[in-house]
């Protein structure tokens, strides 16, 4: 079925069930009542009937385009309630490269981050082998502990509040971020 709306009138398009197309046109004011009246000829399965010679004559064309219809709703209904309960909250995250820290010990830095709540302990361990290490923590939200060295970027688990989010990588480069992403 085709609708074209002009603004005096309607016309529709139609299989019959013979399969011949017929054209109608029906007036139309402009004042929101006839509109209105028509709108509700559309969707008001009484009126519907009532006027089957305007619209699909065969009840089963009639059936599967009222499914159709009635599917694209739901659909759309589905996709806005998705969206609309989809927790869009932002991550937040804190890093720092080594800056002029080496590579020829072991060292580690401390940096308290958000307020006082994370903390990201990063640094340079030669104990076993050498490898660049961060360490992250916070105290209300989940997070976890990430790196980048010349090797590629690297992430610990994720992990609930106030437990400690740990990557330890071989070493690599000469320029390292550390960081926590809560």
């Amino acid at each position: 079925m085709k609708l074209n709306l002009f603004p005096e009138s309607v016309s529709m398009m139609e299989s019959e069930p013979e399969h011949t197309i017929r054209l109608m046109q029906l007036p139309i004011d402009n004042d929101s009542t006839s509109l209105s009246s028509f709108i509700n000829i559309l969707t008001n399965k009484n009126d519907y009937d009532n006027m089957s010679s305007v619209f699909v004559t065969n009840q089963k064309e009639r059936k599967i385009i009222m499914r159709k219809i009635l599917t694209k709703a739901v659909a759309g209904l589905m996709v806005a309630a998705m969206v609309a309960s989809t927790n869009l909250t932002t991550a937040e995250a804190y890093s720092i490269t080594n800056g002029s820290k080496g590579f020829k010990k072991a060292w580690e830095l401390s940096v308290t981050t958000d307020g006082g709540k994370g903390i990201l302990k990063y640094g340079y361990n030669t104990t076993f082998i050498n490898e660049d290490y961060a360490h992250a923590y916070h105290s209300t939200k989940s997070h976890y502990a990430y790196l980048k060295n010349g090797k590629g970027s690297f992430s610990g688990s994720n992990k609930a509040k106030k437990k400690w989010s740990k990557i330890e990588v071989t070493h690599n480069g000469s320029k390292i971020t550390y960081g926590n992403s809560y």
